[in-house]
């Protein structure tokens, strides 16, 4: 794994939360953290690289709002997303981190159509993952960090 980071947030904590959610068979791939100027956080996975960011092996994108501008969040829930709460920017990097791992895990892994999907990702299977490990992290069980 390639880290490229663009935050104030160290290094070796990103590398060991990629390493504690990171769904089984998924390897060789890249990771950019940077800034976001929104109050919370967005994520992308690119999972046959990226052009316009110049990667050839998967690929994945995590913004995040600095320290002085993130706020707590209440996510209801809407267009296959479930609901979720983010308490502090950790928590948003580990379920963001989780739910964009797991899109290229459903690009490894599935084949066709996804339940609950119009196509092979799901993104309800994507948040799902997440809160397992976001709820993983809540509860003290990634020992790394």
């Amino acid at each position: 794994m390639r880290l490229t980071n663009h935050t104030d947030i160290p290094d070796a904590w990103i590398r060991a939360v990629v390493r504690a959610v990171r769904p089984s068979g998924i390897s060789n791939f890249d990771v950019r953290i940077s800034n976001f100027d929104g109050a919370d956080g967005r994520g992308r996975a690119y999972w046959a690289g990226s052009g316009y960011h110049d990667r050839a092996d998967p690929f994945i994108v995590v913004s995040i709002a600095p320290k002085k501008k993130f706020r707590p969040a209440i996510y209801a829930g809407q267009k296959g997303y479930l609901p979720h709460t983010w308490g502090t920017r950790q928590e948003a990097l580990v379920h963001l981190l989780a739910h964009e791992l797991r899109h290229l895990w459903q690009a490894k892994h599935t084949r066709g159509m996804v339940y609950g999907a119009r196509g092979r990702f799901s993104e309800r299977d994507a948040d799902a993952y997440a809160l397992q490990m976001l709820r993983r992290y809540r509860r003290g069980e990634f020992h790394d960090l």
